[in-house]
């Protein structure tokens, strides 16, 4: 009877023992499947980060220098992440080991009991590998999301690396263009000056020619009127595009010519 009762009280401890080392593998396993979820979160919103750095600097000229450094700063997040895989590899280990250190005390424990517990010492020796064996199966969905984070960091490589040449392609573009502007500009600035130079000399042809009128004026005689208004003979106004700026640079012809005629009718 005596035995009896001791055997159930040594069979409710194991038990109590077992429940209590479930829990602690439990707790172990969950606090590093979350160590996991956290790590893939941080990575997830890292790569966010990136590409909306990517994507507000589209504009700027020096898009494709940054974009070769986003591109060494994600090969550095890959290194981090293979760090951060490590040390939960690291951890498991420690896990397994703590498992392992459990077992040996709880066998060195039921060695001391009595020879008609030797069924359920087996029991237990079998759940604790079956327990250690679980342990060690989490190390493939370890390896599964180290796998799964290098090959989405390669493809964010690639795109970056896309976007540097689409990117640059567009800057030649843009340069192709501006060029043309500029020469348009130079070619419309080089018109200007041929007209300004024209009505230069237009107008100090008139101021001379008015000067000698009124020379000859005061001398008695008559002024040659067509002397005075015409054009020296020497120069050709530019050719002009269109011929909006020909009836603008008519306009300012007959502007320059006009007050000398006006002048001319007063005396």
């Amino acid at each position: 009877m005596v035995f009896q009762q001791d055997k159930h009280t040594l069979l409710e401890l194991l038990e109590e023992h077992r429940q209590d080392m479930e829990e602690l593998l439990v707790d172990q396993s969950l606090m590093s499947l979350s160590a996991v979820k956290e790590l893939n979160q941080t990575l997830r919103a890292s790569v966010e980060t990136q590409r909306a750095l990517a994507d507000q600097v589209e504009g700027m000229k020096e898009s494709g220098v940054f974009l070769s450094g986003l591109v060494q700063d994600l090969a550095g997040l890959h290194d981090v992440a293979v760090q951060g895989l490590t040390a939960l590899q690291s951890e498991h280990d420690q896990l397994a080991e703590q498992i392992r250190r459990a077992q040996e005390r709880h066998e060195t424990g039921m060695k001391r009991t009595m020879d008609q517990i030797n069924l359920l010492l087996l029991e237990a020796q079998k759940n604790y590998a079956d327990l250690h064996t679980s342990a060690t199966a989490l190390q493939k969905p370890v390896q599964s999301t180290q796998h799964h984070l290098s090959s989405g960091l390669s493809t964010a490589k690639h795109q970056a690396s896309t976007q540097a040449d689409l990117l640059s392609s567009t800057f030649s573009y843009l340069s192709s263009s501006l060029r043309l502007n500029a020469d348009e500009s130079r070619q419309t600035l080089e018109e200007m000056a041929g007209s300004t130079s024209y009505l230069h000399s237009t107008v100090s042809v008139l101021v001379e020619r008015e000067s000698v009128s009124s020379a000859e004026k005061d001398g008695g005689r008559e002024p040659d009127v067509e002397n005075v208004i015409s054009p020296p003979s020497t120069y050709s106004p530019p050719a002009q595009k269109n011929k909006t700026t020909r009836r603008k640079k008519t306009s300012v012809k007959d502007r320059a010519v006009r007050p000398a005629r006006t002048k001319r009718s007063s005396d």
